[in-house]
């Protein structure tokens, strides 16, 4: 008799009935028992809450990594339907070679499961509509973000430092298809972490730089907006971001997932809405800032170099790595610590420098 694994996954944390994990469970139980197939308990892997348009899933990973075992533990791999697996048509064709190779038969519980070019047809259709549902469910959503948005509520994330996020009901009275009232999150205002914030937006606005405000806020030991220690990119997030004026921001950055990065949208693709929440700062105030920030000039012609030293120092001190960040006045270059050197002798008081490169004499 044959022997079978299960993948059972759900993408939201509310899904019940149909697709559920129990659901999904008994489904493929009936499958293997009508077919002959021996359901291996051992080796039915859950993912739960997790997204198809990839396959950066744990149970899923640890899946494929039990299947090239030896002696193999499976050589049936069942799940509820195709979407469980994947809802992406290329990767789900790379999955299915790779099990085909590894001598393991994908088989769908609720689905045509045909041989010969009608069954890669028809699993082409299955899974290219799949990926199209998936790519529908991203448009509905974020048309849905958009329109919250757009009545200044929050679309999703976490409120910035010095706000935290609170709920309340739809003021037109609106209600869900339970009949509970709709609820929308908004900014209230945290007072000890607003007080830091104004005083970060004070201090700049009256000609202090980003490293003396980290300097200070670092040596009277306040803690960061992450529980840690005050850093420049931290005093540039809070001065850049509009929300302390009271306005809401809403897609202003997109994910790029396949090369895990962040990229900026244009402006027009910004949902702003101003006075949309209490203000920790005034907007005279975070203008002048603005307008300072805004004659901060990049050197375009700066390039990165890297040392001989670069990444393998690291400060007796704190373990913060030794970088080269001081220059001397003919131009040489020095190692230092860069927690002491970015964020002062609250953080580390190893002040010391090294000389780059042995002193030069002429013959």
């Amino acid at each position: 008799m044959r022997t079978a694994a299960a993948y059972l996954r759900f993408s939201s944390d509310n899904q019940v009935g149909g697709e559920s994990i129990e659901y999904q469970l008994e489904e493929v139980s009936k499958y293997a028992d009508a077919n002959g197939l021996t359901l291996d308990e051992s080796h039915i892997y859950v993912d739960e809450a997790k997204t198809g348009k990839n396959t950066h899933r744990d149970s899923f990973q640890r899946c494929l990594a039990n299947a090239k075992g030896k002696p193999k533990p499976f050589d049936t791999l069942l799940i509820y339907n195709y979407s469980r697996l994947c809802r992406n048509q290329d990767e789900f064709a790379l999955i299915q070679a790779q099990l085909r190779k590894l001598g393991v038969e994908l088989i769908s519980a609720t689905q045509p499961n045909l041989g010969g070019l009608e069954g890669k047809l028809l699993t082409s259709v299955l899974t290219w509509m799949d990926e199209f549902h998936s790519v529908q469910i991203g448009a509905y959503a974020h048309a849905g973000q958009k329109q919250v948005a757009q009545r200044g509520y929050s679309a999703g994330g976490k409120a910035p430092y010095g706000y935290r996020l609170v709920y309340e009901d739809d003021p037109s009275g609106k209600l869900d298809h339970k009949g509970n009232p709709v609820r929308h999150g908004t900014y209230e205002i945290v007072e000890d972490a607003a007080a830091v914030v104004l005083r970060v937006f004070e201090m700049y606005a009256q000609g202090g730089t980003m490293k003396g405000i980290v300097v200070s806020l670092n040596a009277e030991g306040i803690p960061s907006p992450g529980g840690s220690t005050w850093s420049i990119s931290a005093v540039r997030t809070i001065l850049h971001n509009q929300a302390y004026a009271g306005d809401y921001v809403w897609n202003q950055t997109r994910r790029n997932k396949a090369a895990r990065t962040v990229e900026k949208k244009s402006r027009d693709e910004w949902v702003t809405v101003t006075d949309a929440h209490p203000a920790i700062v005034s907007r005279d105030l975070f203008d002048v800032v603005k307008k300072r920030l805004e004659k901060r000039t990049p050197n375009a012609s700066y390039v990165r170099r890297k040392y001989l030293l670069s990444g393998l120092l690291q400060c007796a001190s704190c373990g913060g790595n030794f970088v080269v960040n001081k220059r001397g006045k003919n131009g040489d270059a020095y190692y230092c610590c860069t927690r002491h050197s970015n964020r002062g002798n609250g953080v580390c008081d190893n002040g010391r420098t090294y000389l780059e490169h042995a002193p030069r004499t002429r013959s």
